[in-house]
């Protein structure tokens, strides 16, 4: 055991590298943990990993700071060099670490004042519940722009009259208020985009209809989300918003 100890206290240098390996590993790990997952998919079962994780990086952190401080007046040595430069490398992987989880934190923090205060956004407007008449892609209207959202439990039909003025794309994004997470962001696009219609007559709208699902969330558990309708022109210009509002909605299938 003594020898052992020894051989590690001649060979301290080498600690700054397995902090590095810790970070880089944890790192993997939770890339994979969370990807393709949404906040409503962050529950107390995966916390308690992330925190244990966390705790160690810090932890192995600090022994290899404390490390290189009392390595000081060995700092023209090559091994102290490359042990510092360990150290840099450790800091900036765990401060990324904790970037690539910054949604975790509001989550849980937003969860807490809920349970603490009750549910946020409760005057926001939910979709309204009656059903439409299917609206012809591009039909022609005189009666002015709008937007409305019907639908419920994660299953939600966007209805609007638009004019764009130009060739181009409409689709939707939508968003969770709290930690700014897009939610379903690829089947929400896929189902939602359209070519639209246009004129350049400013007293003629046309019509956009899409139906999109909302995995996110449970049915009963209703949170605030921001619907975005974007254009994205032909030509490559910049894209442009042309309509966001916040609703109280449901997920359906988590």
């Amino acid at each position: 055991m003594k020898k052992n100890f020894k051989i590690l206290h001649a060979n301290w240098w080498l600690l700054p590298s397995s902090s590095v390996l810790v970070d880089t590993t944890f790192i993997l790990i939770e890339k994979v943990a969370i990807n393709g997952t949404g906040f409503a998919d962050i529950d107390a079962q995966r916390i308690m990993p992330f925190v244990l994780r966390l705790i160690v990086m810090i932890s192995v952190w600090i022994c290899v700071l404390i490390l290189a401080v009392k390595r000081w007046h060995k700092r023209y040595n090559w091994r102290w060099k490359y042990s510092f430069c360990m150290l840099l490398i450790s800091t900036l992987l765990l401060c990324y670490y904790i970037v690539v989880n910054q949604n975790r934190f509001v989550y849980y923090y937003n969860r807490n004042i809920t349970l603490l205060f009750g549910r946020r956004y409760v005057n926001l407007p939910t979709p309204l519940a009656e059903s439409v008449a299917i609206r012809p892609l591009g039909k022609l209207s005189y009666d002015g722009e709008s937007v409305r959202l019907y639908g419920s439990n994660g299953v939600y039909r966007l209805i609007a009259s638009i004019n764009t003025h130009m060739p181009g794309k409409i689709y939707l994004k939508v968003y969770e208020i709290d930690t700014g997470i897009r939610l379903s962001s690829g089947s929400i696009k896929r189902n939602t985009v359209r070519d639209v219609k246009y004129s350049n007559n400013t007293n003629e709208w046309f019509s956009y209809d899409s139906v999109f699902a909302i995995r996110e969330g449970k049915i009963g558990e209703p949170y605030g989300a921001r619907l975005e309708l974007w254009f994205a022109p032909s030509g490559g210009e910049k894209e442009k918003l042309l309509w966001s509002s916040q609703y109280f909605i449901s997920g359906c299938c988590k």
